[in-house]
């Protein structure tokens, strides 16, 4: 498994992988969704939603700006004014509530970005201009179809995919009292896909917060409060993650796990880290090993049987990481770039050894020594020695 994305805009989309739960008012409950984020000083705000915790939850991050919190309150308060009076039992009235989240975003810009993926919250509520080229592709992308764009050269665009978008209706939803509920449908490896629904008590509104039109088929699963702040929760460790801050990362994860949010990339990312960070405080071969236990009895691809080889090794147990190993290594394409990595790995695996990964600068110069030439395992120690001997530990 290599540890992280490089680019930014590979985001934890995954897919639910949880108990069925009952439909009837199945998404009503009163409680709040992220209402143990505490609220950082100085905040300001008209409003306290869901969108608006979920900023809370990330501000440590160092990506929330304050007029992030505005711009909630501007796209709640628009909505109030064209929908405020819906009635959340009628459907004609449900229909025209949810266009009108929909035209405001779409008034102020926000639309679904040509490359498809966006972080986080903060990433979606931050403006940008675009050039001509890049204005096209957006106009092209078949999401935007019905939203105004070509005519609008000199406008500050927001972008927003599935999740992002549908974190701004169920702000929307709170403050009006709509029964607003979150969807996922499980995806492969990292990517899955979020919607919203509106419950109507007999009837369901299925709602695709990309497009802002009516989806045809309703094929999700019901994401409950606790799996809500569960999936929130591993949003935020995704960008530990990538910045390096392992232990902030991994504490992250175990809160999603705790929460009830258990897919498959949540379970490997955390494995990952407990087998492998070379930081402080993170190696907990014990603990890798009961999620890869968890992790590998639900998959056979190959990233995620390396997760779990690195995890057993961790604990100890070399001859179940060589077993998990040689499947992950026969599980690549022969063209994989990842192919010198697995092989290598099965190499420490076979002589007692555990895998550990490096601090970034010295990662990427060990994974470019190993890619340079499809270097085979006996050959690495000896081309790449200075980076290698800190795998050993």
């Amino acid at each position: 498994m290599r540890s992280w994305p490089l680019a930014p805009t590979m985001i934890l989309m995954t897919g639910l992988l949880h108990a069925s739960v009952p439909e009837e008012r199945s998404g009503l409950s009163t409680e709040r969704r992220l209402a143990d984020v505490p609220r950082p000083a100085g905040r300001t705000s008209r409003h306290d939603t869901v969108a608006h915790r979920l900023l809370d939850l990330e501000a440590p991050t160092g990506r929330v700006a304050p007029a992030m919190y505005g711009l909630l309150d501007d796209i709640v308060d628009d909505v109030r004014k064209r929908a405020g009076s819906a009635n959340v039992a009628k459907r004609e009235d449900a229909m025209q509530a949810l266009k009108s989240v929909e035209d405001v975003l779409a008034q102020r810009g926000f639309v679904y970005p040509p490359w498809g993926y966006v972080e986080h919250l903060s990433e979606a509520l931050t403006p940008h201009r675009v050039d001509a080229e890049h204005l096209e592709r957006v106009a092209r992308t078949v999401e935007n179809k019905n939203r105004t764009v070509r005519s609008r050269a000199d406008a500050t665009w927001y972008f927003a995919d599935c999740d992002t978008y549908s974190f701004i209706y169920l702000a929307v939803g709170e403050v009006l009292g709509w029964p607003l509920e979150f969807m996922e449908v499980p995806g492969f490896g990292d990517v899955g896909h979020q919607y919203i629904r509106w419950n109507l008590g007999a009837e369901r509104i299925v709602w695709e917060p990309m497009s802002g039109t009516t989806r045809s088929y309703d094929n999700g699963s019901l994401v409950t409060v606790a799996q809500f702040n569960g999936y929130t929760r591993a949003l935020v460790a995704q960008t530990w993650g990538v910045n390096h801050r392992h232990a902030e990362a991994l504490a992250e994860y175990r809160k999603a796990l705790a929460l009830g949010y258990r897919s498959l990339p949540v379970l490997n990312k955390a494995a990952w880290l407990m087998a492998t960070s070379p930081q402080p405080g993170v190696l907990d071969g014990e603990g890798a090993a009961r999620l890869a236990d968890e992790l590998c009895t639900q998959t056979t691809d190959a990233n995620y049987l390396d997760t779990c080889a690195a995890a057993y090794a961790r604990r100890g147990d070399f001859e179940r990481a060589r077993s998990f190993q040689e499947r992950a290594v026969k599980g690549l394409s022969s063209d994989s770039a990842d192919v010198s990595e697995f092989e290598y790995r099965l190499e420490l695996y076979r002589r007692n050894r555990a895998y550990m990964t490096l601090r970034p600068e010295e990662q990427k110069a060990w994974e470019t020594c190993v890619a340079a030439k499809r270097r085979k395992p006996g050959e690495i120690d000896a081309e790449c020695p200075a980076p290698t001997k800190r795998h050993w530990r």
